[in-house]
């Protein structure tokens, strides 16, 4: 019997990924675990290796190792020194 992943995760789109289940719009993924957070609440064998699972996940578009999260200091303004 061929077995389909129950979660398929979305091309990148606007910095995240649509992830569905069965079908459905569970969400969207921004890191990697959003989709572990996303196999947990399935139900699902959620670890990291469940990312590399065929039998769990299926990538559409790039893979598991391809997110275009903004780095975690882009939206901070840089502090100066006060000026006296």
């Amino acid at each position: 019997m061929d077995q389909h992943a129950r979660i398929v995760v979305h091309p990148m789109l606007d910095g995240e990924r649509r992830v569905t289940l069965d079908g459905e719009l569970v969400g969207r993924a921004v890191v990697p675990g959003d989709v572990v957070a996303f196999a947990a609440l399935a139900g699902l064998n959620a670890t990291w290796a469940c990312l590399r699972d065929p039998t769990i996940v299926e990538w559409r578009g790039d893979g598991p190792d391809t997110w275009n999260s903004p780095s975690p200091h882009e939206d901070v303004e840089p502090v100066g020194r006060p000026t006296e």
